[in-house]
């Protein structure tokens, strides 16, 4: 396959970036002083844009950050973990799962998309209580290709 540069980018890194990153896209690995807490890979749609589908607008309202992308201080992950957990707590999980499964648009069927939509539910939790194991900070990043 042939390299072809247009500008800024290389297009043959976005085409194979998936899976010729996915290694690095684990939990739990080091990236300097960083540690990857939670990786999502979703199709089309990001996954903030999912979960903001599930819990609603009046719950968007009280998550930090800014569409996925946020910083939460040390002192902050376990407040943060414990408004999360309330807010879904005001729903039925099927309920959730299945506002989230509706919007989410990708090939495959409904119930690898249900799927998905729970990874993508329990990601920030999870992040949340690796940073209180961790007695640190918790950064959230929106990455997005092609």
């Amino acid at each position: 396959m042939e390299e072809k540069s247009y500008g800024f980018f290389v297009q043959i890194v976005f085409d194979t970036l998936f899976f010729r990153y996915s290694k690095l896209c684990a939990p739990r690995k080091k990236a300097g002083e960083f540690e990857t807490a939670e990786v999502v890979a979703t199709y089309r749609e990001t996954a903030p844009h999912i979960l903001y589908q599930c819990i609603g607008l009046e719950a968007l309202d009280k998550l930090s950050g800014f569409f996925g992308n946020f910083y939460i201080s040390r002192e902050n992950v376990n407040k943060e973990l414990e408004l999360y957990n309330k807010l879904i707590s005001n729903y039925e999980w099927g309920n959730l799962v299945g506002r989230g499964a509706t919007f989410y648009n990708a090939p495959c069927n409904n119930e690898d998309n249900k799927s998905v939509v729970e990874e993508i539910l329990h990601a920030l939790p999870k992040a949340l209580k690796y940073a209180k194991e961790k007695n640190c900070g918790l950064l959230g990043l929106v990455v997005t290709t092609g």
